[in-house]
């Protein structure tokens, strides 16, 4: 009788890892590096992205100055999945993401040569964690998911 259910199980599970997500699938943190001076990417050097997974083997990358900031994003596209890592490339942006590694740059003004620059850029995949996790919450706020719940 256990056959059936280790079955089952087993192609369950099958289906599951099927659907993850690659690695590089969430937050990254990284820099613009050496910006000509005076250029925004020297005024403002960060840069951070989020790689969000998408139906048929596509992803959406955002990119942006800093996380959690109320802004347009600098860059956002939907890109298919080739070879196990992420391309794109125009005018503008060349962005490649591998494994724990997103690589790329930026064609921008530079305004007092009167030429155009490329910028290169690195990120570094990150994983943060909420700075209020496990406090405990104020005075007078309402629970929504009890502690120790389903022990």
């Amino acid at each position: 009788m256990k056959s059936p259910f280790i079955i089952f199980f087993f192609m369950l599970s099958c289906s599951l890892w099927a659907d993850m997500p690659p690695e590089f699938a969430g937050e990254w943190l990284g820099s613009f590096l050496n910006p000509p001076k005076g250029s925004y990417q020297n005024i403002n050097p960060s840069l951070a992205a989020r790689v969000v997974g998408r139906k048929d083997n596509t992803f959406e990358i955002q990119l942006m100055t800093e996380f959690d900031r109320r802004a347009q994003y600098d860059f956002n596209k939907v890109i298919a999945l080739k070879n196990g890592k992420l391309t794109y490339s125009d005018d503008l942006w060349s962005i490649s993401v591998e494994g724990q590694k997103m690589t790329g740059s930026i064609k921008t003004m530079n305004r007092k040569a009167k030429t155009q620059v490329k910028i290169p850029f690195e990120l570094k995949k990150v994983k943060r964690i909420s700075p209020t996790m496990g406090r405990v919450a104020p005075e007078g706020a309402e629970e929504l998911f009890k502690q120790g719940l389903g022990k």
